[in-house]
C-alpha cells in the first residue's frame, strides 16, 4: 500500500500510519520503519515476559532500544 493524499499541510497515510503533505514519501517510509521497529520491540518485550524465566538484561535492552525508536519517531 503507498501513500494516499499528499497537498501541503493535508494528512497522508502511507501504510497505515499518518504522514503530512510536507514529507517526502522517503520521510514517510522510514517513519513507517520505525512504527513497524517499534511494534517488533514490544512483541520481543511481551514474548520475554511470557517466558518462565525472563532475563531481565534482556528486557532492559529491549526496553531501551525501543525508546531510542521512539525518540527517533518523536523527532519527525
Amino acid at each position: 500500500m503507498g501513500p494516499v493524499g499528499g497537498r501541503a499541510g493535508e494528512e497522508v497515510t502511507f501504510n497505515g500510519f499518518m504522514a503530512y503533505g510536507g514529507e517526502s514519501k522517503m520521510e514517510a517510509s522510514h517513519i513507517n520503519a520505525l512504527h513497524n521497529k517499534h511494534a517488533g520491540l514490544e512483541r520481543r518485550i511481551a514474548e520475554e515476559l511470557k517466558s518462565p524465566h525472563p532475563d531481565p538484561a534482556m528486557l532492559q535492552a529491549l526496553k531501551r532500544h525501543k525508546l531510542r525508536i521512539r525518540d527517533q519517531i518523536a523527532h519527525h
